[in-house]
């Protein structure tokens, strides 16, 4: 029998998990020489009280503002408005806390304050052929870190998938050079998140690692990262602790990453349209 021919590369990720993780998040913005960084959430988070509140304490004088326009879907309008916020307070790196919707719009608008244009000449489209393209961007990026509130693979991704209000469609965005620098993964803020937006991401979760498990493109090393995903979803999914325990929820938030990095490697279908659309 022949040796098999595949490609396995495999993007860095620094990632850090426990009571103790956000104690390194100064570290980490240092390593990335960053004094001013950017933070991304929702409105719910920017509440006086919240977990927020270690996140500021965490980065410290590093925290150069706190952008809380982020709303479900990333919708355009949002993310143009945090690409100019960016660029008014002369941010160095951002800091997104939440689910995939402050993450997909922290990516976005570092890729449109960093190509000055408008998402549409940026996005992916279809060439005449209908074979997909993605224009290469080829500005600098800022570092992205994550402090995720869901187990959502689009913490490791380089894609973001933003909504047009008008056109009443997702537009992709995609540049490697968005992908997540340092993950935190913290009690306090995995335990934040309402009991069912985390069985729901979870679930997409499961959905996402089976597909790529039948995928035709895909290699050993994919299936180990989504087998044990599957493994953690298995295991911790139904636990009844699920409202209160970190624990569980971290184990959740690891299962999405492995996922996640596993995906990138395998063909997508119609699990990732329906989970959008659902």
């Amino acid at each position: 029998m022949d040796m098999r021919s595949f490609q396995h590369i495999t993007p860095s990720l620094r990632l850090f998990h426990g009571p103790d993780s956000l104690g390194l998040l100064g570290r980490e913005l240092e390593r990335v020489n960053s004094r001013r960084a950017l933070i991304f959430c929702g409105s719910s988070l920017a509440r006086q009280g919240s977990p927020l509140d270690l996140v500021r304490s965490a980065m410290g004088d590093r925290c150069a503002g706190v952008f809380t326009g982020v709303r479900a879907h990333s919708p355009v309008p949002d993310v143009e408005a945090a690409a100019r916020e960016l660029k008014r307070l002369e941010a160095d790196a951002v800091v997104a806390v939440g689910g995939g919707s402050a993450i997909v719009t922290a990516r976005a608008a570092t890729i449109l304050a960093a190509e000055n244009g408008d998402v549409k000449s940026l996005c992916t489209s279809k060439d005449e052929s209908g074979e997909l393209r993605s224009p290469k961007l080829l500005a600098p990026k800022l570092p992205q870190l994550v402090i995720p509130t869901t187990p959502i693979t689009a913490t490791v991704k380089a894609g973001s998938a933003v909504f047009d209000p008008v056109a009443g469609k997702r537009l992709a965005l995609f540049d490697p050079k968005t992908r997540t620098h340092s993950i935190f993964i913290h009690p306090e803020l995995v335990k934040s998140a309402p009991r069912e937006l985390v069985v729901s991401a979870s679930l997409n979760t499961f959905a996402m690692a089976i597909e790529g498990l039948i995928s035709r493109s895909e290699d050993p090393i994919s299936d180990a990262l989504l087998m044990h995903a599957l493994r953690l979803l298995a295991l911790h999914l139904p636990n009844q602790t699920l409202d209160g325990d970190p624990h569980v929820r971290g184990e959740l938030m690891l299962a999405a990453v492995l996922c996640g990095q596993g995906t990138d490697y395998t063909s997508a279908g119609i699990t990732i349209v329906l989970g959008h659309a659902i």
